[in-house]
């Protein structure tokens, strides 16, 4: 390897051992389900910048016969930060779903939440 490729090397190994120190894959954007043509978003939500974490969002149809198929989870710009979303109660594929959201201790982004529900 050239000698003046050897500190670039050193700061990338650096960031990717700080980045994932945690063991934690932090990402910008998630998706839970799969979505029909036919299905419709039902409801948007979203964590405004400065939301300490870890916070929570849920959502309930409040009827029986509409259910949630897909959740996108999209931060709305791009940060070093990333954040990790886990279902934590409720499930895809029911009326209701509750996610946990964990980042830094205040979120340097808004993070959006997209409900789609079949018709």
């Amino acid at each position: 390897m050239p000698s003046y490729l050897a500190p670039c090397t050193a700061v990338l190994l650096m960031c990717l051992i700080i980045g994932r120190a945690n063991g934690a894959v932090e990402e910008q954007s998630y998706f839970f389900g799969s979505r029909a043509v036919t299905d419709v978003l039902c409801q948007q939500m979203t964590l405004s910048k400065g939301t300490q974490t870890p916070a929570t969002v849920s959502y309930n149809t409040n009827l029986t016969t509409k259910r949630i198929v897909m959740v996108t989870v999209n931060a709305d710009k791009n940060s070093i930060l990333g954040y990790t979303v886990q279902i934590a109660s409720g499930a895809i594929n029911s009326t209701t779903v509750t996610f946990n959201v964990v980042g830094a201790a205040y979120l340097p982004y808004n993070i959006i939440f997209d409900f789609y529900c079949n018709p």
